[in-house]
């Protein structure tokens, strides 16, 4: 069975190669007024978030520019993968959302979206972006360093839909 850093190497050795993929981070936690949306790379962008997006549901918004990495987590039997967000150069703005919400008991949530350039106003390409909880959050002048999990990726429902009788009638069994 491949890895997943085997699988993303053939993706991306199959993808198109005239097709830029923006990678977005949205952090958001209650002391926030809006989230904080950012962009691989020196660009802005303007992206259409998914209808089931917990801020601006299928909304059209702007993700700023920024440099940040995300190092993919080792998979381990028995324990819960935690991926590392490195943000450098970030804004006081910025360090200062985040101090202020590790003070606090809400968790710090963090959704990870990847778009197509070629279809920004349709949506993330994954039908169920990634969703993390900030477990620890250190921060400097130069530098923000996060570790989050993934858990939920783990207990979420397969198939994604429900197929019960109210929305998929013809479905009952008549003896």
């Amino acid at each position: 069975m491949a890895t997943f850093e085997e699988a993303m190497q053939e993706a991306f050795a199959s993808a198109p190669g005239h097709e830029i993929i923006y990678y977005t981070i949205e952090i958001n936690h209650p002391a926030f007024e809006v989230p904080i949306r950012l962009v691989q790379g020196n660009d802005n962008i303007v992206a259409k978030l998914e209808d089931e997006a917990d801020t601006n549901p299928g909304e059209m918004v702007e993700f700023i520019g920024a440099p940040w990495e995300l190092s993919l987590p080792k998979v381990e039997e028995g324990t819960i993968p935690e991926i590392q967000l490195t943000f450098d150069n970030v804004s006081r703005e910025i360090t200062n959302h985040i101090s202020e919400a590790v003070k606090r008991e809400d968790p710090v949530k963090v959704v990870f979206r990847p778009y197509l350039d070629s279809s920004l106003d349709a949506g993330p390409q994954m039908k169920v972006p990634i969703e993390m909880e900030v477990l620890e959050a250190t921060a400097n002048n130069y530098q923000i360093q996060l570790t989050a999990n993934v858990e939920d990726v783990f207990h979420a429902a397969f198939p994604l839909t429900r197929y019960i009788h109210d929305r998929f009638p013809t479905l009952s069994y008549n003896t």
